[in-house]
């Protein structure tokens, strides 16, 4: 699946999409929404989901990885650097 047909596809096809072929890699919250980052082959989505109601609100995708940055500021490596 290329970045541009993903973007194309309906809603329900995008859930179907992430929920048989993409791999769930990482989340964190945004205001009112729990946001979940999928990386499918060589592109990643984030799934907006309001929190009170966990109905998604939108779907966002990209293929840069400078769009990983809130994700990567809550890893933690501690323990490996030791």
């Amino acid at each position: 699946m290329t970045l541009s047909g993903f973007i194309l596809l309906s809603n329900d096809e995008k859930r179907d999409v992430l929920l048989h072929e993409g791999i769930l890699i990482g989340k964190r919250k945004n205001f009112e929404c729990m946001v979940f980052l999928f990386q499918l082959s060589l592109f990643y989505v984030e799934i907006y989901c309001n929190l009170e109601s966990k109905e998604v609100n939108s779907y966002r995708a990209f293929e840069e990885t400078s769009e990983l940055n809130p994700y990567l500021e809550n890893i933690v490596i501690d323990d490996l650097l030791k």
